[in-house]
């Protein structure tokens, strides 16, 4: 195996050339440790990559100990890590905003490692807006100033395409030492192209509610709508991907509001980022709307269906797809994946769930119509049904339908203010 290793590695080199490359090396990612010799194991796939490329560097990922803490002690990872020379290894403190590792690790961690704080936030690429700027800002003051190796930041997050003000935080804090406001103001006229500040507030507005989560250990991942989870009597979930918000739900629409009165006060056009964002903001409030008012799901499934309609980016599950590079099979693949992830693994079921135009109308509203009806089939029958039916190839020019939204939006906001 260490021949083998070394021979592909000095063929790869070949084929590339000379530079300063980094190989992923991750050996126990949610296995256990318990029945081998850890060090003397990392050391033997190290080896020959060293060997082959005098410059390497290893990249592992600590979600290993994170996932498995009880399984890797201290002294367990001081194994680990002690059997090659930490100036050839970097490792990804992969949750790092929620299961610190140079925290837990202290008296294992010394300044010759090195550590790259990471968020990782987002499970499964689902869309849910949730986080908790301060408390990460926080987090990160406080590994940067540690003594324990952090030498850089970073995001894992399991999707890209949601939270993107997040994960921009992250990012430019590596870069500048700035106030919240400030930062928030300029980037808002990056991704609109505005200036002046008629989108400030709605943003101002959401970063003290969905974007304020309160730090809890025991809840991670953004945050699920119970419209894109099988419908149960009891849905509120605060652990893993959880369906519960801990911010005002009456509150954070006010924030949609505005930022919806700044749609119609804009005059930079039928931008794409801006509408992007007005259906994000949408769909965010009718998800909270629909936790406390099953009773309406069905008419609130519907309103955000025709709202998801406006913008092709929120269409379809597979929005920035090559359709001509896929056949049906394929595409029915990753209908499989945003169902089920496995049908071997039902504890999973949901795990890479989408919320887009087309799975809300052939799966999601189905599934609840039926269930307050009092029909109890089998959910799986309805999504084996849209994994199955015919591929409909949307075209490759994206659209959008910016006053159709506005109308949408705004029909909404009256029929739900009405009812409070």
């Amino acid at each position: 195996a260490e021949r083998i290793s070394k021979l592909f590695i000095e063929k790869q080199l070949k084929i590339y050339g000379p530079g300063r490359y980094f190989y992923s090396v991750d050996l126990f990612n949610e296995m256990s440790p318990n029945t081998v010799d850890v060090g003397q194991t990392f050391r033997a796939a190290a080896k020959p990559v060293i060997d082959a490329d005098p410059h390497a560097v290893l990249v592992v990922q600590m979600w290993c100990f994170a996932h498995d803490s009880m399984a890797w002690t201290p002294d367990r990872v001081t194994q680990f890590m002690r059997s090659v020379s930490p100036d050839r290894v970097i490792y990804l403190d992969l949750h790092g905003d929620k299961r610190p590792q140079w925290k837990r690790l202290e008296r294992v961690l010394t300044r010759s490692d090195q550590l790259v704080w990471t968020l990782l936030h987002n499970f499964g690429g689902t869309k849910g807006m949730a986080g908790a700027l301060k408390h990460i800002r926080h987090q990160i003051e406080l590994a940067l100033h540690s003594k324990n190796g952090i030498r850089g930041l970073g995001i894992s997050m399991e999707g890209i395409e949601q939270n993107e003000i997040l994960y921009q935080f992250v990012l430019d804090q590596a870069w500048d030492d700035f106030e919240n406001d400030q930062w928030l103001q300029q980037w808002i006229n990056a991704r609109y192209q505005v200036q002046g500040n008629i989108f400030f507030p709605a943003w101002e507005c959401a970063l003290s509610t969905v974007y304020n989560r309160p730090f809890h250990l025991d809840g991670w991942g953004n945050t699920k709508s119970i419209i894109e989870e099988r419908p149960a009597r009891d849905m509120a979930r605060d652990k893993f991907q959880p369906t519960v918000f801990e911010y005002n739900a009456q509150e954070f629409r006010r924030c949609v509001q505005m930022f919806v009165s700044a749609m119609h006060q804009t005059e930079t056009g039928e931008l794409q980022s801006i509408l992007y964002d007005g259906v994000d903001f949408v769909r965010q409030t009718i998800s909270d709307e629909a936790f406390s008012n099953k009773e309406n799901i069905q008419l609130l499934i519907e309103d955000v269906a025709d709202i998801l309609e406006t913008h092709w980016m929120w269409k379809t599950t597979m929005d920035d797809v090559d359709w001509d590079s896929l056949n049906d099979d394929e595409i029915r693949d990753f209908r499989l994946l945003f169902t089920y992830w496995s049908k071997h693994t039902e504890y999973l079921h949901s795990y890479s769930s989408r919320f887009s135009a087309d799975i809300v109308k052939q799966v999601y509203l189905p599934r609840w119509a039926s269930w307050l009806k009092g029909i109890r089939h089998k959910d799986s029958n309805i999504e084996d049904a849209w994994i199955a039916s015919e591929v409909i190839k949307y075209p490759a020019k994206p659209n959008i339908n910016f006053t159709g939204f506005l109308k949408l939006a705004d029909s909404f906001f009256i029929k739900v203010n009405n009812r409070d």
